[in-house]
């Protein structure tokens, strides 16, 4: 069996602190632009001049604004708040970042840039930590009753590409015959979920998960399965998780204790006593890496390459579209299907010189805010 990735996955923690008065203001302000145009608005913060975008929304829980530093950079989000004894920033890293970066440099590097952006750091308080484990071509269909969990694990089966009911600790969903996933337990607990990994990032556009698995997108023979470990709030409590030095010290020891207290099986006919069966293949893997390699691994892909894949997923979309409306535009317009490479692109040529040429700035304002948007992933 080939672990073909693996690593931290998300890590969210509260951080105790406050933004300046100026700062919460400027948010503020910027906010209600962002409402006004549907957009996120793209400013620099604090002396540093951080580059971020700020969403027209913030985040549950009180957090007034939400902002991110891009497709491998942050999310962050404040409340609305100067005082500095209080849990008022809130950081999420995310996959690509960490993929990228690596957890320890992801770390150091978000607590960076909430004092470059002038957030006074008093503390912070781990909130959520997910580990994954990426097998390629494990060649094997996933049974739910070769799981065993502890009795109060509850199982239920749902038909459909997603999950419709929200109260059980054990979900399976199934596209056709075949199992896509499968969740045992529950956030902010513990949760273990077993799911085609390829499957989803084709379907979330997600490209960029080829490049650091070195997988070819578009050969279907290549399935890459993902063993996703979560670890919710209650669950870092019960392990005295909250600082950065417990996660050093102790996150090994809650994943560790994950996949023992949970375990994927080989089922044995003549033994109906499920938790004495051994431990399949696939399992003994999983354990071996939580317990050795769990710190250490690294993507080894680097940002920009990262960035390109996103840049040419985004231009190929745009192409797209754009042979989507010439087709539309030859039909509405009584072009001939042979004259179209001529007519639609001597018009296409027309109407953006005009649009350039005119006078009423809607075309430069149009380019602006594509800059704004794909700010984050333009090359230098």
């Amino acid at each position: 069996m080939k672990i073909i990735y693996s690593g931290f996955d998300t890590i969210c923690f509260a951080v105790k602190g406050a933004l300046s008065g100026e700062a919460l203001e400027y948010l503020s302000i910027t906010k209600e632009v962002a409402q006004k145009e549907q957009r996120e608005i793209p400013v620099k913060l604090g002396k540093r001049k951080i580059q971020v975008n700020v969403s027209s929304s913030g985040l549950q829980g009180g957090y007034a604004y939400s902002v991110n530093t891009g497709p491998v950079g942050l999310m962050l989000s404040f409340k609305h708040n100067l005082c500095r004894t209080q849990w008022n920033g809130f950081v999420k890293i995310r996959s690509a970042n960490l993929a990228v970066f690596g957890w320890r440099q992801a770390i150091t590097d978000a607590l960076q840039v909430l004092e470059g952006i002038g957030f006074y750091q008093c503390g912070i308080s781990l909130n959520r930590v997910d580990y994954c484990i990426d097998f390629l071509n494990l060649g094997m269909e996933f049974d739910p009753t070769c799981f065993v969990a502890h009795a109060r694990v509850n199982k239920a089966v749902h038909y459909g590409q997603s999950p419709t009911c929200k109260h059980v600790d054990k979900q399976v969903n199934y596209k056709s015959d075949r199992v896509q996933s499968i969740t045992l337990g529950k956030m902010p607990g513990r949760q273990i979920i077993i799911y085609d990994k390829r499957a989803e990032a084709i379907a979330k556009r997600s490209f960029q998960w080829f490049k650091i698995w070195d997988v070819d997108r578009h050969d279907p023979t290549q399935i890459v399965h993902r063993v996703e470990l979560r670890a919710g709030k209650n669950e870092l409590k019960n392990f005295q998780i909250v600082s950065l030095e417990d996660f050093e010290t102790r996150i090994g020891d809650l994943f560790a204790k994950a996949v023992h207290v949970i375990r994927y099986v080989n089922p044995h006919v003549n033994d109906t006593n499920i938790s004495r069966h051994k431990s399949h293949l696939l399992w003994l893997h999983v354990v071996e890496h939580v317990q050795s390699q769990l710190l250490d691994f690294s993507s080894g892909v680097e940002p920009e390459d990262f960035l390109e894949v996103i840049r040419e997923e985004k231009a190929r979309e745009y192409i797209q579209q754009m042979k989507g409306l010439g087709a539309g535009y030859a039909v509405c317009s009584n072009i001939e299907y042979e004259d179209i490479p001529k007519a639609v692109s001597e018009e296409i040529h027309n109407v953006l010189q005009t649009a350039i040429s005119s006078n009423d700035n809607k075309f430069p304002k149009t380019y602006i805010r594509a800059k704004d948007r794909l700010r984050f992933i333009r090359s230098e």
